[in-house]
């Protein structure tokens, strides 16, 4: 005997999908405040990235969504800041035993916290200058005294070339 199909009693109204959604986005916005991912908080809220994006064109949940992501953003930097200046504690082994632990920083994350706290001192400082007047003519005098240059490059190449019998690519 077949099976009935599985047919809904009554059908999804507003307040259904109304519910469901605040299940989500309350899921959704407590692993953002945690994780700082929206891919990893769209996939413990169980919700497609989609969804999550189009509802954040409402202008309440994208604003809870900013302080979730701000929040988030905090604990990261929190987290680089303790292993930083206060370090990670590290076992050290000898012949398979446990003799000791050894503090281990990151100078990598502290320079990254400071360029980001005080980037007008510890930002790159990378310039390029240029001094004098730079012609069309002038430009071309450099130009042809490279030429010949590039001329003999090549003959010499291609007589190498004839030689070893190996064509340059």
């Amino acid at each position: 005997m077949p099976k009935k199909p599985i047919t809904r009693k009554r059908p999804v109204t507003t307040r259904d999908t109304s519910t469901r959604a605040r299940v989500w986005m309350k899921a959704f916005l407590a692993s953002l405040r945690l994780k700082a991912n929206v891919t990893i908080a769209c996939e413990e809220a169980n919700v497609s990235r989609a969804t999550v994006y189009r509802h954040k064109g409402k202008e309440a949940f994208a604003a809870e969504w900013e302080a979730a992501l701000a929040e988030g953003i905090d604990r990261l930097e929190a987290e680089a800041w303790r292993r930083a200046v206060d370090g990670v504690s590290e076992p050290v082994f000898q012949m398979g035993v446990q003799v000791g632990v050894v503090q281990r920083y990151s100078d990598t994350l502290m320079v990254l916290l400071l360029k980001g706290h005080k980037p007008s001192k510890f930002r790159e400082r990378v310039s390029t200058e240029h001094s004098g007047v730079l012609t069309i003519d002038a430009l071309r005098n450099q130009m042809q005294k490279r030429v010949p240059r590039i001329e003999v490059a090549e003959r010499e190449s291609e007589s190498h070339s004839e030689l070893t019998g190996i064509v340059p690519a």
